[in-house]
């Protein structure tokens, strides 16, 4: 009995110590560990602060087409749902309101899959300005990039504030309703396709409908599936552990480096001798 207490004890003290964190926040800490390298200093380049401010804005005028698109084809949905009939041309009558709504249905979902990937890679790039900006204590790191480009300043101003002169209540509360409203119509956005999408999927036995609209439906299902799949693995923590590599990681050295007279070797040498 003894000797399974013992492996039991030794089993809880060597577990490793797990951290709970999302995909963005994960990346983001990649990011300060790079920034706080020897190399940490490029990061504050204005080589890579333009290419990040490009980034954005170029990921910004996507999201506003992805938007678009989704909207008019959420629109054109609900249109062509109230008109029927055959449209008859070069002997041919084909019902094509009907299979516009598919057409739309497929439309509409690829815009909702391109919007989702857009807002998620801006999520993204502000949670590494905000990481680049905390670690030289300036949270409105936004304003120091304004020479590379402009966008939602606004949001800036809107934004309370904590630091130095703080926002009163009205501000936050303002804020607050404004951030509702906007999760309310961000949810509209998602949730019309879908709907419109599964009652065009019982609607009609899929033996009665043309292959072209089976196709459209199965397509158009996938496609809002993965959406609705990536926007939950972004929002899901995940567990991490420790591994025994750290980061940034040296890249492999010979043990003939010295010799060769390869700079890494000695760099290595150099930060043995300082543990030490």
């Amino acid at each position: 009995m003894q000797p399974f207490i013992f492996l039991v004890l030794m089993m809880k003290s060597t577990k490793e110590k797990h951290f709970k964190m999302g995909v963005i926040q994960r990346l983001a800490t990649t990011l300060q560990n790079y920034a706080s390298s020897e190399f940490g200093e490029y990061f504050y380049s204005d080589e890579y602060l333009e290419g990040l401010a490009k980034q954005r804005l170029s990921n910004e005028t996507k999201l506003r087409k992805s938007i678009q698109a989704t909207i008019v084809s959420a629109f054109g949905i609900a249109l062509f749902q109230q008109i029927s009939g055959n449209i008859t041309a070069w002997g041919l009558s084909l019902p094509l309101p009907s299979l516009t709504v598919y057409f739309l249905c497929l439309v509409s979902s690829a815009s909702m899959l391109a919007l989702t990937i857009n807002f998620i890679d801006i999520i993204i790039i502000d949670r590494f300005i905000h990481v680049l900006g905390s670690r030289r204590g300036i949270y409105q790191y936004s304003l120091f990039t304004l020479k590379y480009g402009a966008s939602n300043l606004w949001a800036n101003a809107f934004a309370p504030t904590y630091l130095g002169l703080r926002s009163n209540m009205l501000q936050k509360v303002l804020f607050s309703l404004f951030g509702v409203t906007l999760l309310l119509a961000a949810f509209s956005l998602y949730i019309f396709p879908a709907i419109i999408l599964i009652y065009k999927f019982t609607e009609t036995p899929l033996n009665q409908l043309p292959t072209f609209a089976i196709f459209m439906i199965a397509t158009s299902g996938l496609i809002i599936a993965s959406t609705f799949a990536l926007g939950a693995s972004f929002l899901i923590r995940f567990k991490f552990s420790e591994a025994k590599l750290p980061e940034p990681f040296s890249p492999f050295v010979l043990p003939n480096a010295k010799q060769m007279g390869d700079p890494r070797a000695f760099q290595i040498s150099a930060r043995k001798t300082q543990r030490q």
